[in-house]
C-alpha cells in the first residue's frame, strides 16, 4: 500500500495596510490525508481560491483516470467544510463525495486568509475603492450576515462598489450556495450581478472555475435575492472577491504630452529638444500591470539639459538616440530650413527680375533721344552759322 504523507507549503504573500490583510496559503496531501487549512489570526476567514488533484495512476493505468472530478467538485466540498472559518480539516476520500474512485493522487489547495477588516458582511454597503496612487491596490472580500450557516429572507441584500475614475471593477465568486433547485432554470434564490441596470450575470448555484464579471465601467451592483416568505436560510449564503483594475491616465508631464492610451499601455513623448530625465529619452511607454502602472506615478517633468548631457557624454548616447537624433535634424531641415531657403531664393529672383526691368526702363528714353537728335539737319545749320 502506498504510504499516505502530507506535504504542506505555505507561500505567504500579505498585504499589510491600515485595513488589514489578505493572506495567500498553499497547502497540499495525498487522497487520504487530512489538509488542514488553518489562518494565523482567530478573527481572520477561510476562502477557498483553487483546487486541483494531480493522479499518481497516470502512467500505470492511464485507462482508469476519470476525465471529470466527482459529481461534487473538491472545491465545493472544501467550500462546504471550510468557507467562512478560521480553521478546518478536509480528507478528500472522505468529505468529497466520489473521489473514492479517483484513485492514488495529490490535491493541492490554494485558500486565502482574509483578516476581518477586509470583509464587507453588511447588507445594504457602498464600497468606494481609493485610487491606487494613494495607499495601492483595492481589493477585499464581501458575504451576506450570517456567512457561513445561513442568509436572511424576505428583504434583498445589495452591494454597490465605486472604482476612480477610468477604472473598472471584477468580481469574482468563490462560494454560493443558495436555496433552490439548480437545475431549474429560474432560481427561487439567486445572485445578481449588473452594471447602471445592466444585468451581467446571475446564478443560483457554484461554477468550477469560480465565474469572474467585469463591470462595464466604474460601477458594480451585487445583489443577493432571497426567498420572499422564509425569514431565514439554511444555506451559506455567497462569499464573493472583489478588486479594481485598469489604469487611471497619469497627467501629462510639463513640456511633454500624450501620444495614445488603450486599456494596457499609454505612450508619453516630450516637446522638441526636451526629454525624460531618468531615460534620457523623447518618448516613453508605460504599460498597466492589472491596477498600476509599471513606473512611479506622476511622471517625471521633461527636461532640456538631458540632451546637453547626452552631447558631452558619448557613452549616455545609444545608436537608437543617434538615429532619432538624425532624423529630427532631417525633419527640422525638410519642414523648417527647406522652406525658409526656397523663400529666400524667390525674394532674390524678383528682386533680380526687378533690377532689370528698371535698368531697362532706364535705357528707353535716352535710345529715344538719341533718335530725335539724329533726325536734324546737321550741315544746313553749319552753313547758317558760317555766313
Amino acid at each position: 500500500m502506498w504510504v499516505t504523507y502530507v506535504l504542506e507549503c505555505f507561500l505567504i504573500f500579505s498585504v499589510h495596510n491600515v485595513w488589514g490583510y489578505i493572506e495567500n496559503v498553499k497547502t497540499s496531501g495525498c487522497e487520504s490525508c487530512a489538509l488542514r487549512l488553518t489562518c494565523r489570526h482567530f478573527d481572520s476567514i477561510i476562502a477557498v481560491l483553487e483546487a486541483t488533484f494531480e493522479s499518481l495512476e497516470v502512467e500505470t493505468a492511464n485507462e482508469t483516470l476519470p476525465s471529470i472530478f466527482p459529481r461534487i467538485h473538491p472545491r465545493t466540498a472544501l467550500n462546504k467544510r471550510c468557507s467562512g472559518v478560521s480553521y478546518c480539516s478536509f480528507i478528500l476520500t472522505k468529505d468529497c463525495p466520489g473521489a473514492d474512485k479517483w484513485g492514488l493522487g495529490n490535491l493541492t489547495v490554494n485558500y486565502a486568509c482574509v483578516a476581518a477588516r477586509r470583509i464587507t458582511r453588511h447588507c445594504n454597503k457602498e464600497i468606494i475603492l481609493p485610487s491606487p496612487e494613494t495607499i495601492g491596490v483595492s481589493q477585499g472580500f464581501v458575504h451576506n450576515p450570517g456567512y457561513p450557516k445561513f442568509y436572511l429572507g424576505k428583504q434583498r441584500c445589495q452591494w454597490k462598489i465605486q472604482a476612480p475614475p477610468l477604472q473598472r471593477i471584477t468580481v469574482t465568486i468563490f462560494d454560493i450556495s443558495l436555496v433552490g433547485d439548480p437545475n431549474r432554470e429560474d432560481c427561487s434564490d439567486l445572485l445578481e450581478v449588473s452594471d447602471s441596470g445592466q444585468t451581467l450575470y446571475s446564478t443560483c448555484e457554484q461554477q468550477e472555475p469560480p465565474i469572474q464579471v467585469t463591470s462595464l465601467g466604474d460601477t458594480l451592483d451585487i445583489t443577493l435575492h432571497p426567498s420572499p416568505t422564509e425569514s431565514l436560510l439554511p444555506r451559506r449564503g455567497v462569499l464573493f472577491y472583489y478588486t479594481a483594475v485598469g489604469c487611471p491616465t497619469p497627467s501629462a508631464p510639463k513640456d511633454g504630452y500624450l501620444v495614445y492610451r488603450n486599456d494596457t499601455a499609454a505612450e508619453y513623448s516630450c516637446c522638441i529638444g526636451y526629454a525624460f530625465p531618468d531615460i534620457k529619452k523623447r518618448r516613453r511607454i508605460i504599460k498597466c500591470l492589472g491596477h498600476k502602472w509599471d513606473v512611479s506615478i506622476p511622471l517625471p517633468n521633461c527636461d532640456n539639459t538631458t540632451l546637453v548631457i547626452e552631447e558631452n557624454n558619448s557613452g549616455l548616447v545609444s545608436s537608437k538616440d543617434l538615429l532619432l537624433r538624425k532624423m529630427a535634424v532631417e525633419y527640422n531641415f525638410r519642414e523648417i530650413v527647406a522652406p525658409i531657403v526656397l523663400i529666400v531664393m524667390l525674394f532674390l529672383l524678383n528682386g533680380i527680375a526687378l533690377f532689370v526691368i528698371y535698368k531697362y526702363r532706364q535705357r528707353k528714353p535716352v535710345d529715344a533721344t538719341e533718335d530725335e537728335l539724329g533726325s536734324l539737319p546737321i550741315t544746313n545749320t553749319r552753313e547758317e552759322v558760317e555766313t
